[in-house]
């Protein structure tokens, strides 16, 4: 097991994992993530497992966590390469929590990405919309976002 920005997930990183969903959450209330977040969710999935842990990670403001997370070419709101990206995280999290994950919308592990429902925190950005993280390989390669 490890704990990471307050997810708990139970099995190796890329392994097989024996974890239910309610060993998921642990602690994340402190970090916004509301429980529901992953009731539904197969977190026996490498895709969701590093969904979740990047989601955590902008949620405290954890760069470190993010970069570890972060592909090489990754792309996002118009940042392309890990630089550009890691760049722009930097000045737009400023303080955590930076938001609250309200649910997983949606899991395609065939697909590589999870939706997940949002409430931004950031002030002169409040707002709520849907994260899309696209993962492959175990990295995060985009992430797109539909605000409401």
């Amino acid at each position: 097991m490890f704990l990471r920005a307050g997810i708990l997930i139970s099995g190796s990183r890329g392994g097989p994992r024996d974890g239910t969903t309610e060993s998921v959450v642990v602690g994340a209330a402190e970090l916004g993530l509301a429980a529901s977040a992953v009731r539904s969710t197969a977190v026996d999935q490498p895709v969701v497992v590093t969904a979740l842990e990047w989601l955590a990670a902008e949620v405290a403001c954890d760069f470190d966590a993010l970069g570890a997370l972060l592909a090489d070419d990754a792309a996002m709101f118009g940042a392309r390469g890990r630089a550009a990206v890691m760049a722009l995280k930097r000045e737009n999290l400023s303080r955590a929590p930076s938001y609250r994950i309200e649910s997983v919308a949606a899991v395609d592990v065939r697909g590589g990405s999870v939706a997940a429902v949002f409430e931004c925190l950031i002030p002169g950005r409040e707002g709520r919309g849907v994260d899309v993280v696209r993962v492959a390989d175990g990295k995060v390669v985009a992430v797109d976002a539909l605000r409401f």
